[in-house]
């Protein structure tokens, strides 16, 4: 396997990919790897190491993006350590509305940029939690990009975010797969989920849920797939059934995989049944078989 390869997409110490090519000549079909944790520090893309390792080991490069984040909020040990990470230079966000969303927009970007190493024509992403929330919003394209262009309302924009002026051209993705993904932010909006309120407090008030939340913003334009456990009690997987039921009435390719007997975290496991019917939908996708014979044993 090729050595990782630091792809920076900003001057922030989390506005950085961590791009992995397999074994054999490139371009190669890449998987982007969307970390959950409720959009906030300490959660990061060491979550989702395992799943890079199997994406590898099925002949796909992947490229494991970071993004800036929410403080853990309230005043526990959590909070203190933060605050002194913040003094160190070393502060995790701030993210939240549209900092955290226009990360991941530009790491994809970014990706598709190393043609030495990536296929852009081939790329599918993968989100787990609330990174299955971020992948399926950047795959239905960003809805502020003319505002980036110097169009449209001024809340829309986010001015002076490192690398605005030389951002690569967008990426469009063949695929993507939501494990155990939030589709929908209305009802943690609704109720008052600190999480969901402090992620898109910021975003105008009459188009939140439109700029923000995947169900709000169909059709998508991108095939989906989302897998979710059916044990899952940190995500329902009616999220993941609604969303679908929305999607392919309007118009989208969309397809749930409900696993029996899986919970949240188990998607991040190579040898689930959850990770392993993403990874059939990717090798659909790709063209490939993703078995040994297309880069090496996939790791279990």
């Amino acid at each position: 396997m090729g050595r990782a390869i630091t792809v920076r997409y900003g001057d922030h110490l989390r506005q950085v990919v961590s791009l992995r090519a397999p074994s054999g000549r490139g371009p190669h079909p890449t998987v982007v790897v969307v970390h959950g944790g409720f959009w906030r520090w300490p959660w990061g893309s060491w979550s989702t190491v395992l799943l890079g390792r199997d994406v590898r080991a099925r002949g796909w490069a992947s490229a494991t993006i970071r993004y800036r984040l929410l403080g853990p909020g309230g005043r526990g040990r959590g909070a203190w350590v933060h605050r002194s990470l913040g003094l160190l230079g070393r502060d995790p966000g701030p993210g939240g509305w549209p900092q955290t969303f226009h990360d991941v927009r530009d790491a994809i970007a970014a990706v598709g940029g190393r043609v030495d190493v990536v296929d852009a024509s081939r790329i599918v992403l993968v989100g787990h939690s609330a990174g299955g929330h971020l992948a399926l919003w950047a795959a239905g394209g960003d809805p502020t990009r003319r505002a980036d262009r110097g169009e449209g309302d001024a809340d829309d924009r986010d001015a002076g975010r490192p690398g605005d002026r030389d951002r690569s051209r967008p990426v469009e993705p063949i695929g993507v797969v939501s494990l155990g993904g939030v589709c929908d932010l209305a009802p943690g909006w609704t109720r008052g989920d600190e999480a969901v309120v402090r992620l898109i407090a910021d975003a105008p008030p009459d188009r939140r849920l439109e700029l923000t939340s995947p169900l709000h913003r169909l059709p998508l334009g991108t095939p989906v797939v989302c897998v979710h456990g059916s044990l899952d009690e940190t995500v329902s997987p009616t999220q993941s059934r609604r969303f679908v039921e929305a999607a392919v009435g309007a118009g989208d390719d969309a397809r749930l995989v409900e696993i029996a007997d899986e919970g949240h975290r188990d998607g991040l496991r190579p040898g689930s049944r959850s990770w392993t019917e993403a990874a059939l939908a990717i090798s659909e996708w790709f063209g490939t078989s993703g078995t040994a014979q297309d880069g090496g044993s996939p790791a279990r």
